[in-house]
């Protein structure tokens, strides 16, 4: 049970927050093409799904620390380049460890956005292919 709530099993808000992501931007596509034929809901569909996919892995990168440099470096202008007793991590490997330890904890919070865009982008690809 314990990989199913780390994968799927999440808290309703970021299934709610990817799923208003997904229906704003069908919205603002059909809103640039019209309402009036269904390949635009295709469109909307399937641009929804893809876009939301993708910030699921931009959050997958982020979680799996490609960005902890930047947090190193804001830490270090934080509390200065040579005050090391203010610091929580001697250098950049120490804080490295210390957010992959904190990571390893916690949800998979990406998961939801990459569902609910595969979700959108399948629905989006059944439009096309039944009615297009």
């Amino acid at each position: 049970m314990s990989w199913m709530r780390r994968f799927v099993l999440h808290s309703p808000k970021v299934y709610i927050a990817a799923l208003i992501l997904n229906i704003l931007i069908c919205f603002l596509v059909l809103l640039g093409k019209g309402f009036d034929r269904l390949i635009f809901y295709y469109d909307g569909m399937t641009a929804a799904g893809a876009v939301s996919i993708l910030v699921g892995l931009l959050i997958l990168v982020s979680y799996f620390g490609a960005f902890d440099i930047f947090g190193y470096s804001f830490s270090m202008v934080k509390y200065g380049w040579s005050d090391y007793s203010l610091r929580r991590d001697k250098d950049y490997v120490a804080y490295k460890e210390r957010k992959s330890a904190e990571r390893s904890k916690k949800e998979y919070i990406f998961m939801p956005f990459i569902i609910t865009g595969t979700v959108f982008l399948t629905v989006g690809i059944a439009i096309w292919k039944l009615f297009g």
